[in-house]
């Protein structure tokens, strides 16, 4: 009863260390980042300003050609007689779909000799296997904005710099996702084929894909989810997309407008979500 008994106090004390380590971190977080509820009291004004926009959204920047007038009222005003958002939503996934593609073409083979199942087999593979995740950890710990003012900044404003910025993040992602994946799979198939005198190449193609193709398509449909996140902050830095009216609509505190933006952005990530889980309730 006594080792009992000390035992319970040992674990007791060490919780207690444990929650005043959490609780002094928490203290020094909430200094490092300036922490101060009160400016929601005395920034509240403003604050009420805002919902009142996102009470109020500008419906005319979806479809000025209906609801602003004639065409070229709505052109002149909007730049877009389709209606703003409907250009920019559609290059924000445009530039998240085409730079999922781009970086899946790569992703997918690099991801075979990154698996450790089937590189660690020898000096040249492990030297290859820690060569080529070491490259996966260099580009997952550069944001994607990050990807993007660099682009921005070498090559121009536009909705390619964010495609490129998109490729390369999703390279990083995707390469991950996909080689633990075929880290997983069941070795005995492999072992099987190898039995039967199957070259790497056929191992490789009826041992090793057919397993990891569900869990192929599951972590690309998330990549994309993620990728069109990652697009619509991109035209902040003007990499196109409906970053870039967010951008303009807050410089001009245009509210309205700028919660229109937003609506958009929540209803095109809703049916993304919706879709992208439809289809991995059919293939997993």
């Amino acid at each position: 009863m006594a080792e009992v008994d000390r035992r319970v106090r040992l674990e007791r004390s060490r919780n207690l260390l444990i929650v005043g380590f959490l609780l002094v971190l928490v203290y020094l977080s909430a200094g490092q980042t300036e922490f101060n509820p009160g400016l929601l009291v005395t920034k509240s004004p403003q604050m009420l300003r805002i919902l009142g926009g996102f009470l109020h959204p500008n419906f005319a920047i979806i479809l000025p050609k209906f609801l602003a007038g004639s065409s070229e009222h709505a052109n002149l005003r909007y730049g877009y007689p389709e209606g703003l958002l409907g250009h920019f939503a559609l290059q924000t996934l445009m530039t998240a779909l085409l730079g999922t593609f781009i970086g899946s073409l790569v992703a997918i083979p690099v991801s075979f000799i990154a698996a450790r199942n089937l590189m660690r087999r020898g000096p040249l593979g492990s030297a290859i296997y820690f060569a080529v995740r070491a490259l996966m950890s260099i580009i997952r710990s550069i944001p994607t904005l990050f990807w993007g003012i660099l682009f921005v900044t070498a090559i121009s404003v536009g909705a390619f710099a964010g495609v490129l910025a998109v490729s390369i993040f999703s390279f990083g992602l995707m390469s991950k996702l996909f080689s633990e994946a075929i880290e997983a799979i069941d070795w005995g198939q492999v072992e099987a084929l190898t039995a039967t005198g199957a070259n790497p190449v056929q191992v490789v193609v009826h041992g090793v894909f057919p397993q990891v193709t569900p869990y192929l398509v599951a972590h690309l449909l998330y990549t994309f989810e993620v990728n069109v996140h990652s697009a619509l902050i991109l035209g902040a830095i003007g990499a196109g997309g409906l970053g870039f009216l967010f951008i303009q609509y807050s410089e001009q505190l245009d509210y309205p407008s700028e919660a229109m933006l937003l609506y958009v952005a929540i209803v095109m990530t809703l049916v993304i979500d919706y879709s992208s889980a439809a289809i991995r309730r059919r293939i997993i």
